[in-house]
């Protein structure tokens, strides 16, 4: 059975149901699931509270390179893996975005992802996200094509107990993993770029930026100076040279304009982090120096009956511009109630002094389910910030 479905309409609600029913014309659970999931025999809750945020036990196995913890252990039926199990996952979503005002609105297809994640040997760990989708509405209205970029590419070598590289294209930060949110949109607070040098070519300077959630080709060392009762827990500190670049294997015309791999050197800078975690409480600070920027902020995480908050603040000076602070605020609460239904209402206060807007504050929720070896993930967000309203709607399909 084949399903015709048009990426761009004017009816919201018919994509929805577009998208849902291609999700049901594919192949069941059992030759369609996400990864790990389908490899252990677990259902997606085992590891998350809601996808795609993780409980302690998927920090734990998140932590141990994609190991499987003594905890998750015995809720798997396959401990050691289910031979002739394809280690790939895929990721599907659907949007529509209004961007508020006189600005753009359009329903579209933003990303369909590939993953696959695992272990090599007894010491190395791998993690690959390929975007063979990737489009953003501009603000003129029309879409952005960077298909074929690689969100993540990195290998990670423990050459020693507590002590790994890691290397490839990821994220800088680690405390707060911003790729398992559940709003539509990252904190401004680690998203917002500070230059790191002027360059003729438009996209290398726009690559040339950095914030602590942006990937880039990195070489880091991590290492954990305090251990805890679970692979999550316990002192962290690491080291992280990001460069200019993006790996990327570009889909198109237009993305080998806006995608296209590229590396250079020196790197951006040198960003050091050290925090402290036992589950999901956290307290830590990050800091990024180069010669034309500097950023310096602090977080703290925390949880109680199912209510999960994250603060922090942070400075930041560059050369081009006067000092600024950013601050952030964030609140979800997590029904937990059932396994095949769960649902996440959040809200963000976030601001950056000198970005030229004013504080926002961003109202979210998540849903999910069947949650057994595939999901559906409902987000709905709605930023409300003078002269800069937005609202979107994000269905995935998770198999």
């Amino acid at each position: 059975m084949r399903l015709h479905c048009l990426v761009r309409s004017d009816r919201p609600i018919a994509f929805i149901f577009c998208l849902l029913g291609g999700l049901l014309a594919a192949p069941q659970p059992a030759e369609a699931t996400p990864q790990f999931a389908r490899t252990y025999e677990l259902s997606c809750t085992a590891c998350h509270l809601i996808p795609p945020k993780l409980n302690e036990a998927g920090l734990d196995f998140q932590a141990a390179g994609y190991r499987l913890p003594e905890r998750l252990r015995r809720e798997a039926r396959s401990s050691s893996g289910r031979a002739g199990t394809i280690p790939l996952a895929a990721w599907i979503t659907g949007r529509f975005e209004d961007k508020g005002g006189d600005s753009p609105n359009d329903l579209f297809l933003p990303k369909v992802e590939l993953i696959s994640g695992g272990t090599i040997g007894e010491r190395l760990s791998y993690f690959a996200e390929w975007r063979i989708v990737s489009l953003s509405l501009n603000g003129d209205g029309s879409l952005g094509d960077r298909a074929g970029r690689f969100e993540d590419l990195f290998l990670q070598w423990e050459f020693a107990d507590k002590h790994a590289l890691k290397i490839g294209q990821y994220r800088s930060l680690s405390q707060v993993d911003v790729s398992l949110r559940l709003s539509a949109s990252e904190p401004q607070l680690f998203r917002n770029g500070l230059p790191t040098g002027e360059h003729d070519d438009p996209r290398i300077n726009s690559l040339s930026r950095f914030s602590p959630s942006s990937r880039s080709p990195s070489i880091g060392y991590l290492v954990q100076s305090i251990s805890g009762d679970r692979p999550s827990d316990g002192l962290f500190h690491q080291v992280t040279l990001p460069f200019i670049g993006e790996l990327s294997i570009p889909l198109g015309p237009d993305a080998s304009e806006a995608a296209s791999f590229e590396l250079q050197g020196p790197p951006k800078g040198v960003f050091l982090e050290t925090f402290y975690r036992l589950g999901h409480k956290s307290i830590g600070a990050h800091a990024f120096v180069d010669d034309d920027a500097w950023l310096l902020t602090a977080i703290g995480t925390y949880d109680w009956r199912n209510l999960y908050v994250t603060a922090g603040l942070g400075v930041d000076d560059r050369d081009v511009g006067a000092s600024r602070r950013r601050s952030s605020l964030e609140l979800e609460y997590v029904f937990t109630g059932r396994r095949d239904l769960r649902a996440a209402p959040g809200l963000r206060i976030e601001d950056v002094s000198g970005d030229g807007a004013h504080a926002a504050v961003v109202p979210y929720f998540a849903l999910a389910g069947p949650n057994s070896d595939y999901t559906m993930l409902l987000q709905v967000q709605y930023k409300i910030q003078e002269g800069n309203n937005g609202f979107v709607v994000d269905l995935s399909a998770l198999f």
